[in-house]
């Protein structure tokens, strides 16, 4: 009797495994259903926010266009020797509608030569110090100049000047 019970349990056990065995593969195939047939609908959304993304991109670049007139510097920043200031005339135009940010930066080792801080519409950096001590000479550099909302100092975007930085004794 033990045994006949023993043996019921084993084929039920058995039945039910090989039940589970079937219900997974039937369900592993439709995982492989939908990932070989995929929805549109995710590329539907993904189309959204990638048009989305480059509204506000070209949105952006528009503000800078339009920031970037508004921005003077000169194209040659020169130093009498190089402890002394050098004339930079960093401007930000009053009728420009964000903060900028300045940075002097070599062309031949990539180098930080000068950093501003903030230079709100309407104010300008006259003259400044190196942040290295460079030898009498020609330096190429870029002078690059980063926008940032005035009400929260949010990031916009940056821009590129080439310049000359020359040290004459």
């Amino acid at each position: 009797m033990i045994r006949i019970r023993q043996a019921w349990k084993n084929k039920l056990l058995l039945a039910a495994s090989a039940m589970c065995m079937l219900a997974g593969g039937f369900y592993t195939g439709l995982g492989i259903y939908t990932a070989w047939y995929p929805s549109e609908l995710p590329l539907v959304r993904d189309n959204t926010a990638r048009e989305r993304e480059n509204d506000r991109k070209e949105e952006q670049n528009s503000l800078l266009a339009d920031a970037m007139q508004y921005i003077n510097i000169e194209s040659v920043i020169y130093f009498q020797n190089p402890d002394d200031k050098g004339t930079i005339r960093l401007a930000n135009d009053s009728r420009n509608r964000f903060c900028i940010k300045g940075s002097i930066l070599s062309d031949r080792d990539g180098s930080v030569l000068y950093e501003s801080d903030g230079i709100d519409p309407g104010f300008y950096i006259d003259s400044v110090y190196l942040n290295t001590k460079l030898e009498p000479g020609v330096y190429p550099c870029t002078v690059l100049i980063q926008f940032y909302q005035t009400e929260d100092d949010r990031y916009i975007g940056e821009t590129a000047r080439k310049a000359v930085v020359i040290i004459e004794r």
